[in-house]
């Protein structure tokens, strides 16, 4: 299933990226509502924002997001794509923060220790599939100063447990793990957004060079929910099927006793 890692030294260097305006804050309500702001008023693709703890923090669904202050990655980036290729933007970041992880090895030919859930959930397949990081990606068409298609921007969110310092919920305990856990060692959180800017990098330079197959065909080799027994919830409907594929598109095929069925948002829980 895995594809080779791209090799670290493969990946730019920070300062030969897009993203060269980081700025960290402590305490923040929400890193995408402030860029989302900030591209109201025309910012620049390539803004980083980096806090240390989120106080109105959100999941895909509108959900909560919990945060060990100063034990996570909580991170947005700004960009203005074009309008073809936005839809996909959570698929890049979910690529490129599977292969960051994967640096972490030693041997990157190695599969990884992270997998992607569709749509954008990052999962450790060697602790029961808990969830390492989730991924927010929302948009706006207000005016911007260097993008296509009347501003168009997509702020991208991660959060990522690195660590904990006191004991999540036992409901969180129970669904999510740390890096440091699935590594075996403890991760520096500024050289994890390092890496992860770098491979937002580099797939952002493929996607514009060649396109989104060659994206998608990455995205593929990491979805663990392809060839899966699938229950596919969303706020009107609920369906079970196999998951057989991800469309060039990136939505998610489920084949079912009607067929199959194209599905671009929702909640996919892997079934035994």
């Amino acid at each position: 299933m895995y594809s080779v890692m791209t090799p670290l030294t493969e990946l730019p260097a920070l300062n030969q990226t897009r993203f060269s305006s980081i700025q960290t804050v402590a305490e923040t309500g929400s890193t995408n509502s402030d860029l989302l702001a900030e591209a109201t008023a025309g910012a620049v693709q390539g803004r980083v924002l980096v806090t240390d703890h989120q106080t109105a923090g959100r999941g895909r669904q509108d959900r909560s997001w919990h945060d060990d202050p100063g034990k996570a990655l909580l991170v947005s980036v700004l960009l203005r794509p074009t309008l073809t290729v936005a839809p996909i933007m959570p698929r890049l970041a979910g690529v490129a923060a599977t292969e960051a992880v994967a640096t972490f090895q030693n041997e990157l030919e190695a599969q990884p220790p992270v997998g992607l859930k569709w749509p954008n959930d990052i999962l450790a397949p060697g602790y029961d599939e808990r969830k390492v990081a989730g991924i927010l990606a929302e948009s706006s068409t207000a005016a911007g100063t260097d993008g296509a298609d009347a501003g168009l921007a997509v702020v991208v969110g991660m959060g990522m447990n690195l660590s904990w310092e006191r004991q999540p919920p036992a409901d969180l305990a129970k669904k999510a793990v740390t890096l440091g856990e699935v590594l075996g060692q403890p991760v520096d959180r500024d050289e994890v957004l390092h890496r992860y800017l770098r491979a937002l990098e580099y797939w952002l330079d493929r996607l514009e060079r060649f396109g989104s197959p060659v994206l998608l065909d990455r995205y593929r080799s990491y979805c663990l929910t392809i060839g899966r027994s699938v229950r596919f919830i969303t706020a009107t409907q609920e369906l079970e099927g196999t998951a057989v594929d991800v469309s060039d598109r990136g939505t998610l095929l489920l084949e079912g006793a009607g067929g199959v069925t194209e599905l671009h948002a929702g909640d996919a829980h892997h079934l035994p």
